[in-house]
């Protein structure tokens, strides 16, 4: 009996396993920020702040490996406070395809995904910018 349980546990613990990484496969790889937009209505320094967001990151790169770390490069030009985001690097990453939800660390990055025409954005949990993505 204690056999059977033991191996009944084996195989359910090998089977979500699978299916987590079989999921993840399609956001393994590098992705690059082709564009992002910003949530309109927002105050002048707000916006401000968001637009500096926005142009640091277009042309960076999302690197989800298939180890399950996480890389962001950004440009060499980024500012200061965006290059403070690679802490991020070498965190692990999963993606729920539940919720469209790609988090980063211990949900120190979380974005939504959503496909459209072909194309992959991805908005940050919290704050009001989209990136356009392509994966290469």
């Amino acid at each position: 009996m204690k056999k059977t349980t033991f191996t009944i546990l084996i195989l359910l613990f090998a089977t979500s396993t699978f299916c987590q990484n079989s999921t993840n496969v399609e956001f393994t790889g590098v992705w690059t920020v082709k564009n992002a937009t910003i949530s309109k209505g927002l105050d002048s320094e707000v916006h401000n702040m968001m637009q500096m967001m926005k142009e640091a990151f277009i042309n960076s790169q999302f690197i989800f490996r298939k180890d399950g770390k996480f890389e962001l490069k950004l440009k060499e030009n980024a500012p200061e406070i965006i290059k403070e985001l690679t802490f991020l690097n070498g965190q692990n990453w999963i993606y729920d395809p539940e919720k469209t939800k790609l988090e980063v660390g211990n949900n120190h990055l979380v974005m939504f995904v959503e496909k459209q025409n072909g194309k992959y954005y991805f908005a940050f949990s919290d704050t009001p910018i989209i990136l356009e993505m392509e994966k290469s």
